[in-house]
């Protein structure tokens, strides 16, 4: 007679059974509770990538008075003459990408100088 095999996987050549006590204990070192959710770090991508909207909208006044990386600078001006829904949607995501990159430092005084209340953007963030 064959036996039944349970679910489970192999873990440096041992194999572990789903459910086990040594199943619970991989799982509990693997998941860390400080990191974000998937979900939170998606928010938090969207509200960057909103905030990047917002300077391609915003006065070269203020964009001068920031310093930020060369590359963002060019594709925020490179944004402003975009016309092609596609291509200027494809460009912000550049420029969500480009934000992402920022240091916490420089997002705040993004904010500062936009006057961006995220409470007041939130609901923009959401569509």
């Amino acid at each position: 007679m064959s036996k039944k095999r349970h679910k489970g996987y192999y873990v440096n050549g041992v194999f572990v059974a789903a459910g086990s006590a040594a199943d619970q204990q991989l799982r509990d070192t693997l998941h860390d509770p400080d990191t974000p959710s998937r979900s939170a770090k998606k928010r938090a991508s969207r509200r960057l990538q909103l905030l990047g909207e917002a300077l391609v909208t915003a006065p070269k006044g203020v964009l001068a008075g920031l310093q930020l990386p060369e590359e963002l600078n060019v594709a925020l001006s490179e944004a402003q003459h975009i016309t092609s829904f596609g291509a200027r949607r494809r460009q912000l995501q550049w420029i969500g990408k480009l934000m992402r990159r920022l240091d916490d430092e420089t997002v705040k005084a993004i904010h500062v100088a936009l006057k961006w209340d995220s409470d007041e953007k939130r609901n923009a963030a959401r569509q």
